[in-house]
């Protein structure tokens, strides 16, 4: 399809999978809902249905793509090759994050796993590295212990 002097393009099939992932997020936010509005019960189910929402929204903006004709015919940058292991590096230690919780406690487990993360996908600052995991590790510790009714295992906090 042109528009102007566009030619514009949409990932059909990547469209549909992305609006089925929304529409489950849709129907699983309103049946939760629906069972019941207590805050223990939305607590981690309505943010996380609003953020798979946004993110639906932003891969289906990805979907569409304008190409200009006169524009120039430049070779793409280095995309990160599937075969680099990054991506099983971060599953592994998602695994042992997962494994070590109860031992080492909730905000441990969860720095470790954010700085072991980043490092892994290309994060080198180390000031970064320890004070961003350390305060999204602080913050979840703190807001969970405060929000849920049942106890997080922790070992400083």
């Amino acid at each position: 399809m042109k528009v102007g002097s566009y030619r514009v393009r949409v990932e059909g099939g990547h469209l549909a999978f992305v609006g089925a992932i929304a529409a489950f997020c849709v129907w699983y936010w309103l049946d939760a809902r629906a069972a019941s509005t207590n805050v223990q019960n939305l607590l981690l189910i309505q943010p996380a249905a609003f953020l798979a929402l946004a993110l639906c929204v932003a891969i289906a903006a990805g979907t569409v793509k304008a190409d200009r004709p006169d524009a120039s015919a430049e070779p793409p940058g280095a995309a990160p090759s599937a075969r680099d292991g990054r991506g099983l590096v971060v599953a592994g230690l998602l695994v042992l994050y997962v494994a070590v919780l109860l031992y080492i406690g909730f905000e441990v487990a969860t720095f470790a796993f954010l700085a072991g993360s980043m490092y892994a996908l290309g994060e080198r600052r180390p000031v970064f590295l320890v004070v961003f995991s350390g305060a999204f590790a602080g913050a979840m510790s703190y807001a969970f212990k405060f929000m849920l009714s049942v106890p997080v295992p922790t070992l400083l906090f």
